[in-house]
């Protein structure tokens, strides 16, 4: 309702103009943005040295200064760059808001869970940010103060402005009228100031926004609570009540707690929140993943039918006893407490596990050959991060070590499945040797364990 308000108030044709171009402008962008990390502008923490990072020369700049006794230039001014902090609040960070969760069938979640909201936002971010900038140019062209387009900056100073409030005579004015220039005001800000031109509508409008926010927050935490206690209800569709008032209170406690935690509490909450965003991005890809083989499974695709659709044991089912993906009378079950040990030998002594993943792949002068040189690299990998403090070069030759080893890891996961027809593919079997390589260790050993004659 507000936005229609608006749409057809303000300068109509303007606004269909600005959604069809901006619309157009987000198709031709899509890749480029979404492949976009400011690669260069990030270097410039090597150069200016502002912060630990985890990769880099962290002294490159001291011993360049001390070596040729000059002074750095300023990354930033010298290439005519995007700040080096901006990508730390856009792009991938910017998207962890984003993340939600739907259920219902495929066609409606795509229908009514992906296009329909893209397609609203679309219209609304155009509507108030097209508004937005016309407001900027009414008040940059009403006291002749032009912006640097090229480093987009505004000189507040100039406009009248100073602590994001008008107190030039003219910018009061301008004021007056209804109108700011919104980028010496407070982000929280803009979008009251937007609403100020409508005379008599104004407050009427401003009310509206004020509900919808309160209506987003209140929605959002709704559907959080919900979650909650569906989860902390084992799966219940109809949670108790009681149980999910008691989430919906402990969030909202949360959410104080932290916006209290420090004089800038609404960035504490928003850090937090990026924070615990962050598992989600790697879970959705798994989730993608099995997206798509439940849709091979409805539509009963041939290839997919004829592969086993699990190893014997799956990754991280410890405290599941080990019973078998598709419940194969083959699995050699394990309990959960020699399960613990064999992870654990796995950290300490991964040769016993890599030797035995092995059986079925390499010969065996080759078994031994591969088992021995993925030991070494693994071994080799622990040794050089503990040289790290005396030497700072050698984290790199660590991580190539693992990177070695976790190839090896990748190669055995990959031909046991490629032999025994296990559903998957090579970019599981990296990430998965990658980041848990002790359970994909006892995976493949309990795998080849599980068949006939290999135990």
């Amino acid at each position: 309702f507000l936005i229609l308000i608006l749409f057809f108030h303000d300068n109509t044709w303007y606004l269909l103009n600005t959604f069809t171009q901006t619309v157009g402008v987000y198709v031709q962008y899509v890749i480029l943005a979404g492949f976009d990390n400011d690669a260069f502008p990030q270097l410039n923490y090597e150069f200016q040295h502002t912060g630990e990072q985890l990769w880099g020369d962290r002294n490159v700049a001291q011993h360049i200064v001390a070596t040729l006794n000059t002074t750095f230039s300023d990354p930033v001014e010298y290439y005519d760059s995007s700040p080096t902090w901006f990508m730390d609040g856009w792009t991938v960070f910017y998207w962890a808001w984003w993340i939600n969760r739907a259920g219902a069938q495929l066609g409606e979640v795509i229908l009514v869970g992906l296009f329909a909201p893209m397609l609203l936002c679309f219209f609304v971010l155009t509507v108030f940010g097209a508004l937005g900038i016309k407001m900027q140019r009414v008040a940059e062209l009403a006291l002749h103060v032009q912006p640097d387009w090229s480093k987009g900056v505004v000189n507040c100073a100039e406009l009248g402005y100073l602590d994001n409030k008008p107190v030039g005579v003219n910018a009061l004015k301008l004021k007056s009228l209804g109108y700011y220039a919104l980028s010496c005001r407070k982000s929280t800000d803009h979008v009251l100031d937007i609403l100020e031109p409508y005379g008599s509508l104004t407050p009427l409008l401003q009310v509206l926004v004020l509900i919808g926010i309160i209506m987003f927050f209140v929605t959002s935490a709704d559907a959080g609570a919900y979650v909650d206690d569906i989860i902390a209800a084992n799966g219940l569709e109809n949670p108790p009540v009681l149980q999910k008032v008691w989430w919906a209170i402990t969030q909202g406690a949360a959410a104080q707690a932290l916006l209290s935690a420090s004089s800038d509490g609404l960035s504490t909450l928003q850090a937090v929140s990026i924070c615990a965003a962050l598992p989600y991005t790697f879970a959705l890809c798994y989730m993608c993943t099995a997206l798509i083989r439940a849709c091979d499974a409805a539509i009963d695709d041939k290839t997919y039918l004829s592969k086993r659709k699990g190893f014997s044991t799956s990754i991280v089912d410890i405290f599941e006893n080990f019973s078998s993906a598709d419940e194969a009378a083959m699995t050699k079950v394990m309990p959960t407490k020699e399960r613990l040990k064999l992870l654990l030998r796995n950290v300490y002594y991964p040769y016993a596990s890599l030797y035995v993943a092995g059986l079925e792949t390499y010969g065996p002068s080759q078994l031994v050959y591969v088992s021995c040189l993925a030991t070494a690299l693994y071994y080799l990998w622990i040794l050089l991060l503990a040289l790290v403090p005396l030497n700072s070069g050698t984290h790199t030759l660590a991580w190539i070590s693992y990177l070695f080893f976790t190839s090896i890891l990748t190669s055995m996961r990959y031909q046991v499945r490629k032999k025994w027809r296990i559903i998957g593919n090579l970019v599981e079997d990296f990430s998965t040797s990658l980041l848990l390589f002790p359970f994909v260790l006892a995976q493949l050993q309990l795998e080849i364990e599980s068949h006939t004659g290999r135990a």
